[in-house]
């Protein structure tokens, strides 16, 4: 739509979820909330309440999961051993 181009950025400098569809801009740590009150899941959290920002949630942790078995995700036993200082 013409009109939604005046919402977009063209270097992500922010984001836009319309209709649960992310339009524009990523979602890393400091969107999605590093602790801080500014994230995402805060932001629905005040503006709404907290059976949004858990539904929020609980679909980005399907999504991922469903991402990570699609492309494909591994690790080796060398990944989740301690290592000898731990030992």
């Amino acid at each position: 739509k013409k009109n939604d181009c005046k919402y977009m950025c063209p270097a992500d400098g922010w984001v836009l979820i319309r209709d649960s569809e992310l339009l524009c801009g990523n979602l890393g740590k400091a969107t999605l909330g590093s602790g801080t009150k500014e994230g995402l899941f805060a932001l629905l959290l005040r503006d709404y309440n907290s059976d949004v920002s858990m539904q929020c949630m609980n679909r980005l942790a399907k999504l991922s999961a469903r991402w990570i078995g699609t492309h494909g995700f591994s690790i080796g036993i060398d990944d989740v051993s301690p290592s000898a200082v731990l030992r």
